[in-house]
């Protein structure tokens, strides 16, 4: 009997320190967002940013389509994409999990970095 306790109080702790990792990584659960009145679900149509992939504030992310009108769904900032919680053809509901995150800048491996200095100094 007690061993049978043993892994699960292991199980539990691994569920805690978990959480506690993610946390520091900043990963954060975008919800799905308002469609409209009286718009409760949509079809998620197209996902415009697979996992891993980086995107900057205000950029489409996906599109869902609801009776009325398709919505394209924003980032509300920067960031890399963790997770989705649903794929294309999945309906959607208003306030439910949409996708995973981790916010911050485009990783320090992007080339294109020297030219942000340059117009630095400009400034």
């Amino acid at each position: 009997g007690a061993r049978a306790l043993q892994p699960a109080a292991a199980l539990r702790l691994g569920r805690l320190v978990l959480p506690a990792s993610t946390r520091l990584l900043s990963v954060k659960t975008v919800k799905v967002p308002s469609m409209g009145d009286s718009i409760s679900e949509g079809t998620v149509v197209d996902i415009a940013h697979p996992v891993g992939s980086h995107f900057g504030a205000e950029e489409v992310v996906a599109s869902v389509e609801t009776d009325k009108v398709t919505i394209d769904v924003r980032s509300t900032e920067a960031g890399t994409m963790s997770k989705w919680h649903a794929e294309v053809g999945a309906t959607v509901i208003v306030g439910s999990d949409f996708y995973d995150m981790q916010a911050g800048a485009a990783p320090a491996a992007d080339a294109p970095a020297p030219a942000k200095p340059a117009a630095a100094p400009a400034a």
